[in-house]
């Protein structure tokens, strides 16, 4: 067992090692992959990701679902109207998703100082 420490603790070394040093002032570039400055600015990275990128594709989906429901209702009313509520929900949910987006962009132009 104490020779399994020891080698851990050997391979682990040059990770402690590199943690101490200190990236400022020892040349070491850590670049900035989102480049956000600050909390706000990460909020409103994170939202536009879910508004422009993620949320046409669960509308997608969550429409081939409904028109699926649709599909194999088999004529029961209830089945179909199921169905139709879920794309009809689908597209309003949407539709807040993006006018959420314009009203956030609103108050933040209103309150921004120039």
């Amino acid at each position: 067992m104490r020779r399994f420490s020891l080698f851990f603790f050997t391979l682990l070394l040059p990770v402690f090692a590199y943690a101490i040093t200190d990236p400022k002032k020892d040349g070491i570039p850590l670049p900035d992959p989102l480049n956000v400055n600050s909390l706000p600015e990460l909020f409103d990275k994170i939202f536009r990701f879910a508004a422009i990128q993620v949320g046409p594709f669960i509308v997608i989906i969550f429409v081939l679902v409904g028109g699926y429901q649709m599909i194999f209702s088999g004529g029961e009313a209830e089945k179909f109207s199921k169905g139709k509520n879920t794309i009809v929900y689908t597209v309003i949910g949407y539709a807040l998703l993006l006018m959420s987006y314009g009203i956030v962009d609103i108050i933040k132009s209103a309150l921004t100082v120039k």
